[in-house]
């Protein structure tokens, strides 16, 4: 235990610690040195700093809207492609017929109507298709079939193409003719270059008018053809058929101009034929055109009637209509079925630019061959209408041919 005085000293000592460090408190302590901007506080202050007195003043205007819309970029960044990549493009049509030769097939002999028109329009379609050749190659034999056969059953890649009697085929398949390997609903159809309407003509100085005429002759009617099977000789068939006259066919004239003549020596009352092979009879005086089978009036033949407009109906009119209907497409250019679509419009657009260029429509004229084309696929919509009919023209025209013998 401490004693008393013991104890006295150590508060003295306590009490003048104590005076001392309060003197060493009191002490102004000297400026501090400026801090540099980056030192940090030795020590963070003892209370927070005082709040503001007043918030910050508002912005005296309002800030400035956008005058437009962000313009969207105009184009993706180029981190991101700007198209997916593509595929090179295959050959064209143009390309597959570069530097290949197009056969182009006349079912009938050289210098006739049907050689002529692909014959004297070769150079402007070659050059309609820049590098392709064509080569007009006439395949003759039974009537134009052995010919239309090869284009049918040609490989439908638009080499082998051709010009057909559209009206002979037709006939021909309604009759069972032998020979016949086509299916003339599934031919290609590239355009029709011309088609002429069928005039039935008579004796100028004769009594035979009308067909009123006709069926006061309370006899059976002569018409003329030049053989069995031709189209003129279905088509009066047809014809009388429908119109409710009977006829007999006589046959084995060698020409129009003989059928013409036969007329003119009262051994036939008609004759059915294209304008164009009676033409020179009519403006000669010697025939007139008693009735067109067409679908419109004929141009300089206006007045004279036309074949459906004699209060036909039903299964009459059907016959008579069929029978222009085929004759429409007489002069066709065709191919075999399955050409690729593509090829099918190269040549198709060929043929329609050929047969309405000036120099070609030209010389054409001049060699007496008239145009009035009708694009492929007109053609190709209008032989529906045909092959509908077929079965009915098929059932007519044997019935009839039978009534012949």
């Amino acid at each position: 235990m401490f004693s008393s005085k013991s104890r006295l000293v150590a508060c003295v000592i306590v009490l003048t610690l104590v005076l001392v460090m309060v003197a060493g408190c009191s002490t102004p302590t000297p400026a501090p040195t400026a801090v540099p901007p980056t030192a940090i506080p030795t020590a963070v202050p003892t209370k927070a700093p005082a709040a503001p007195t007043a918030a910050p003043a508002a912005p005296t205007t309002a800030p400035v809207a956008p005058t437009a819309a962000p313009v969207a970029p105009t184009a993706v960044p180029t981190a991101v492609p700007t198209a997916a990549p593509t595929k090179p493009a295959g050959p064209t049509a143009a390309d597959f017929f570069k530097g290949k030769v197009i056969n182009l097939i006349v079912p009938f002999s050289a210098g006739g109507g049907f050689d002529q028109y692909p014959r004297l329009a070769q150079p402007a379609l070659e050059a309609a298709m820049p590098g392709t050749a064509v080569v007009v190659q006439n395949v003759t034999g039974a009537g134009g079939i052995v010919g239309s056969n090869q284009i049918y059953r040609a490989t439908a890649d638009g080499l082998t193409i051709g010009i057909g009697n559209i009206g002979g085929l037709a006939f021909a398949a309604a009759t069972g003719a032998e020979g016949v390997q086509y299916d003339l609903g599934k031919y290609t159809w590239f355009g029709r270059v011309y088609a002429e309407p069928r005039a039935v003509v008579v004796n100028s100085k004769g009594t035979i008018k009308t067909v009123a005429d006709l069926k006061k002759l309370g006899r059976t009617v002569l018409a003329g053809a030049t053989g069995v099977g031709s189209d003129d000789y279905y088509v009066t068939l047809l014809l009388m058929k429908g119109l409710g006259i009977p006829v007999k066919m006589v046959t084995g004239y060698t020409s129009q101009p003989e059928v013409n003549l036969g007329i003119l020596r009262g051994e036939i009352d008609i004759a059915v034929s294209s304008l164009g092979g009676v033409r020179s009879s009519v403006d000669g005086g010697d025939l007139t055109v008693m009735l067109f089978v067409a679908d419109t009036a004929v141009k300089d033949f206006e007045k004279v009637p036309l074949a459906k407009d004699q209060g036909l109906s039903g299964e009459s009119l059907t016959l008579v209509d069929s029978a222009y209907r085929v004759l429409e497409l007489e002069r066709s250019f065709i191919g075999p079925p399955g050409i690729p679509a593509d090829r099918v419009e190269f040549i198709r657009a060929a043929f329609q630019k050929v047969f309405n260029d000036p120099a070609t429509l030209d010389i054409l004229t001049k060699a007496k061959r008239p145009v009035v084309w009708m694009d492929g696929k007109t053609c190709e919509t209008k032989i529906v209408n045909v092959v509908a009919t077929s079965k009915l023209l098929s059932d007519v025209l044997k019935a009839a041919m039978d009534a012949q013998k």
